[in-house]
């Protein structure tokens, strides 16, 4: 049973290593490099800005570049591109959904920009609590289970935290992504298309699992009663 559990206890580990992996790569990296390469970049953004004929002025944050998703609004076709599939020589349409793209920040939307990257930032902390805090009780219970010590409420307990956490984590994920998605509805609006709110698969799994874990420790918990029921009656 020992080596079993340790063999599980490796696979664990490395599917949620490869999973966090993927979160932080997806999620957490952001360019910051763009906009700060040369000076000419930022004397003709200075120069475009000031002949603006609405006067709107770019803060000093130039050419970010910026990941999200793009649709059409009802009646227009959607944002399509043709390339050529060298395996068949036939042009192939393409519809694009997903664009990334460099803008400035205007400075009317710089105050309420940076107010909801610290909100985001908040939960991106928040998430990175919770990455900790699971494998933390997971090997507190999994020791425990070594010592064969199963039927025991602080099992229980430690159970049903990592269920909370995983559903924190859930509403953590999808607030980081609304406030993105927030953001940059604040730097871009273009014609005929709107910029939808993003919603991965990725933190859906996050929900199953925190109710799947809930579920189990509840099971657990009557499978206790039942146990100290038998033990009373003998």
């Amino acid at each position: 049973m020992n080596a079993r559990l340790k063999v599980i206890c490796i696979l664990f580990s490395i599917a949620y290593l490869f999973a966090i992996g993927q979160y932080f790569l997806e999620h957490v990296t952001v360019d910051i490099n763009a906009g700060h390469n040369n000076a000419e970049e930022q004397s003709e953004s200075e120069v475009d800005a000031g002949d603006d004929k609405s006067g709107v002025q770019a803060s000093a944050e130039l050419n970010v570049t910026y990941d999200f998703g793009i649709k059409p609004v009802k009646g227009i076709g959607p944002l399509s591109t043709t390339l050529v599939n060298r395996k068949t020589g036939n042009p192939v349409d393409l519809e694009i959904s997903e664009v990334s793209a460099k803008s400035e920040i205007l400075k009317s939307a710089s105050g309420r920009v940076m107010f909801v990257r610290n909100l985001g930032l908040f939960f991106h902390i928040l998430i990175v609590v919770i990455i900790i805090y699971i494998p933390a009780l997971s090997f507190r219970t999994v020791r425990s289970i070594n010592r064969n010590v199963i039927f025991d409420v602080k099992n229980i307990r430690r159970i049903r935290r990592i269920g909370y956490a995983l559903l924190v984590g859930f509403v953590s994920m999808m607030m980081s992504e609304c406030l993105s998605s927030i953001a940059i509805r604040e730097i871009f609006e273009f014609e005929n298309f709107e910029i939808p709110f993003s919603f991965p698969e990725a933190n859906t799994m996050f929900l199953l699992f925190g109710l799947v874990v809930l579920l189990f420790a509840e099971i657990l918990k009557i499978s206790v009663k039942m146990k100290e029921e038998q033990d009373l009656t003998v």
